[in-house]
């Protein structure tokens, strides 16, 4: 089996979306998540604690004195290859749409791979390229309540196919 990858303009753009959606420079800035050059470990939304965009921390003392934005990006592009890897595994990612693609691989990155895999409606909809009823059952699901307007453009894309 082949491993499944993007190509590097797809790639950058899913890079963008997902620096976006777990908090761009500026806005980190703002937080006090980024300050003298340095990203700094934060809470998020569920109380984990991360670094960058959206890097979950294991262990807080590899990140105590801050990083440097090449390596949150360094960071960022390996938990998305992660989620490239978890996603294609979950639900092969060839034969859909890119856009298809691209939520499997926000969904993992967000989510992780075994919380994803609990949405077993969405899967049996994607599987059956039905993507406007995957559509729905993101739109009735936690993670919708939990981070609606991320969850909104997944639903909007995936229900314009």
């Amino acid at each position: 089996m082949n491993q499944f990858s993007f190509s590097e303009s797809s790639m950058l753009s899913i890079l963008t979306t997902i620096k976006n959606n777990e908090g761009s420079l500026d806005y980190q800035r703002k937080r006090g998540m980024f300050k003298n050059g340095l990203f700094h470990v934060y809470k998020d939304s569920l109380g984990f604690d991360t670094i960058g965009y959206g890097h979950l921390v294991k262990t807080k003392g590899n990140y105590a004195s801050g990083i440097n934005e090449e390596t949150a990006d360094n960071l960022l592009r390996q938990d998305v290859n992660g989620a490239i890897q978890d996603a294609d595994h979950w639900i092969p990612l060839q034969g859909h749409p890119e856009v298809v693609q691209r939520v499997l691989v926000e969904m993992v990155f967000q989510l992780g791979i075994n919380k994803a895999k609990k949405f077993i409606k969405f899967a049996a909809a994607i599987q059956e390229k039905n993507y406007s009823r995957a559509g729905q059952e993101l739109k009735n699901s936690t993670w919708y309540q939990q981070t609606p307007q991320r969850v909104e453009q997944h639903v909007i894309d995936l229900q314009k196919i």
